[in-house]
């Protein structure tokens, strides 16, 4: 399975998706990436992520994107140009479940090097 990179906003217009939700997925066999971008980081964005997750595995997003087989890991960045504070990693840290990985990335050298250590690659 080659890496596939979809961008929410177009779905979201499509299915008139209510809630914030983060920007972009990037589906691959080894994790299932969820991004959000940002410039500086807030607990909302952390907030985009979850709804995501939730949209993702309570299956809302099966007519617009070939989720049959949800890679078991599952990858929330927060993609920052500015650092993360302390209280938002704090919130990243609390989030964290054996399968579910929240990181941030200041830059897309810094996300591409992250997403490595878990053999996706952009």
């Amino acid at each position: 399975m080659e890496t596939i990179k979809v961008d929410l906003e177009k779905i979201a217009k499509e299915i008139e998706w209510g809630e914030a939700h983060a920007d972009y997925l990037i589906i691959s066999r080894e994790a299932l990436v969820i991004i959000e971008e940002t410039s500086r980081a807030k607990p909302e964005d952390i907030r985009k992520l979850d709804n995501t997750i939730k949209s993702i595995l309570n299956h809302r997003l099966n007519n617009y994107i070939n989720l049959r087989n949800i890679p078991e890991k599952i990858i929330a960045v927060i993609h920052a140009k500015k650092r993360i504070d302390r209280m938002v990693y704090t919130i990243m840290l609390s989030r964290m479940k054996k399968n579910r990985i929240y990181i941030s990335a200041s830059c897309n050298q810094n996300l591409k090097a992250k997403l490595r250590k878990y053999k996706v690659k952009l």
